[in-house]
């Protein structure tokens, strides 16, 4: 189990999957204003693992 708030920030990447399918499917432009919201949205999930000082991912 990873924990509540670990799986709602998790689930947060819907921002990138909406761009990435939108733009190939619906062949819509990606402006930098949403990479930038999916790059912030992927740098929150890549911190998930820091805990008080030091890197859990024994998973």
């Amino acid at each position: 189990m990873i924990g509540l708030g670990r799986a709602t920030s998790t689930r947060s990447t819907y921002v990138v999957w909406t761009a990435l399918l939108s733009s190939v499917i619906l062949g819509e432009l990606v402006t930098p204003l949403i990479l930038a919201e999916a790059l912030l949205s992927v740098s929150g999930i890549w911190l998930l693992p820091y805990e008080r000082g030091r890197w859990d991912v024994k998973g």
